[in-house]
């Protein structure tokens, strides 16, 4: 078909610049940065209408799902949303943990199709993974990862995926995300949330966007449960990740000159 006989669409977004409508978005970070805490906040703040940070664009309420297995439904996660003023009525949990088989996928479909969902979560990815798929196999996670792209562009639902880094503090931010780059590459969207124990601020960080200009860094503190955001500002993950990294390199020369004043001393 040529290019002449598709109609033209218009990118629209979940929010500007940073979650594209009916795509998949990563969300990533260290344990504790409080990746799930800023999501209670956006969706809470989707499903009640209310405007995002950063972004002017007046929406109607929408029905967000949650597939988290990591957080328990009554004593951490109500809590975190009543704190963001979320419409209780709009964001549905999963009935039961969800593996992103066939059989996952099919019943993910149905949820978002019976129950009008706009937005589904699937926090973290690495727990619908399954035992018989490896995260850092490209075939295995293309395998849970396309099918996800395709029920998006199929039923007009944005997807949110959590995922945490690996270990590796050193080198590209792109390379941080646990498991395959095909994570990466399946998503439209990704955004990391570093934390900066000098400042005190955790930082969400566009890391990759396919449809836009990258939007500004946006910092963030976490007050009693509730997201407090900063002021929009330049800052990039690559940025961030070279700073840290020079940071950790200029402490551990530190520590070098101290315990080697005397001269040499046995490594152990």
């Amino acid at each position: 078909m040529p290019l002449s006989a598709i109609e033209e669409r218009r990118i629209e977004w979940l929010w500007k610049d940073r979650i594209p409508k009916d795509s998949l978005t990563l969300i990533e970070g260290d344990g504790g940065a409080g990746k799930s805490t800023i999501i209670s906040d956006i969706c809470s703040r989707l499903s009640a209408g209310i405007r995002l940070p950063d972004d002017e664009t007046d929406r109607y309420p929408l029905r967000i799902l949650l597939l988290s297995e990591e957080d328990d439904p009554g004593s951490v996660l109500k809590p975190r949303y009543l704190v963001h003023k979320a419409d209780m009525d709009l964001v549905l949990l999963g009935n039961k943990p969800v593996t992103l088989n066939k059989e996952g996928l099919r019943e993910i479909r149905s949820l978002v199709l019976e129950n009008g969902i706009d937005v589904v979560v699937i926090d973290p990815i690495v727990s619908s993974i399954g035992s018989k798929l490896d995260m850092n196999k490209a075939n295995d996670v293309r395998s849970i990862m396309a099918p996800l792209v395709e029920m998006g562009k199929e039923t007009g639902c944005t997807f949110i995926v959590v995922r945490h880094f690996n270990k590796c503090r050193d080198g590209l931010a792109s390379h941080r995300g646990a498991g395959s780059v095909d994570f990466r590459n399946a998503a439209r969207s990704t955004l990391q949330v570093r934390s900066d124990p000098r400042s005190g601020f955790n930082y969400l960080i566009p890391e990759k966007s396919n449809y836009a200009v990258r939007a500004k860094a946006l910092p963030f503190k976490i007050h009693n449960g509730l997201t407090q955001w900063g002021e929009p500002c330049d800052l990039s993950a690559q940025e961030f990740q070279s700073d840290q990294s020079e940071g950790r390199l200029g402490e551990a020369k530190e520590f070098l000159k101290i315990e080697l004043k005397d001269g040499p001393i046995r490594a152990k």
